[in-house]
Parts: C-alpha cells; sequence; structure tokens
C-alpha cells in the first residue's frame, strides 16, 4: 500500500513532522537556541524546505529567524556534507522526508 504522495508542502509542514518526530517543540526549531539537536533540526528543516518546497533561500532565512540568505546557503552545504559522510544522519534525513511527503 502506497500512500499519496501530498502537493504543495508547506513550511508549516515540514516543521510539524520534523518536531513531532525528533521531540522538539516548532518554537525551538525556529529560535536562535545553539544546542546540538535544536541546529540538527533546524538544518534537516531547511534541508527539506530548501528541497520539498519553492521558497528562496531569503525566505527561508526569515522563516527560520536567520539574519540573511546565507545563513541558509552555509546550512544547506553543512547538511549536504552530513548526508554524505554520515549514513546514520542521511537515513534520518530520508525518513524525516518521507514523512512530509506522506503526511495527510
Amino acid at each position: 500500500q502506497i500512500k499519496e504522495k501530498k502537493e504543495n508542502i508547506t513550511l508549516e509542514d515540514i516543521i510539524a513532522v520534523i518536531s513531532k518526530e525528533l521531540n522538539i517543540k516548532p518554537s525551538e526549531i525556529k529560535s536562535k537556541k545553539r544546542s546540538k539537536n535544536i541546529v540538527e533540526a533546524r538544518r534537516i528543516g531547511i534541508y527539506l524546505a530548501r528541497t520539498l518546497t519553492p521558497n528562496s533561500m531569503p525566505s527561508l532565512a526569515s522563516f527560520f529567524g536567520m539574519k540573511d540568505h546565507t545563513a541558509v546557503s552555509h546550512n544547506m552545504k553543512k547538511i549536504n556534507e552530513l548526508i554524505e559522510t554520515n549514513e546514520t544522519f542521511r537515513l534520518k534525513v530520508d525518513e524525516l522526508k518521507n514523512r512530509v511527503l506522506t503526511k495527510d
């Protein structure tokens, strides 16, 4: 049984899935907190938002409470490195991506 993939994924959908799966409040993902688990959740959020939605880097920066689009760009670079070098992390991101895509 294949779940139908969802169209028009919103940033809120992505944040909701990540916060539920990683047990972090949505407000913390969008906060300036720097603890490891929150930074990781935020990075995944940015990555999924960038790959699954048509939002621009500046709009993602303001949504995630960052200074500007360069912060988003930096996070994309970091997460791509992690995905390439860390199998466990890549699987976690894929799992979250699938949750977002199949969320109803």
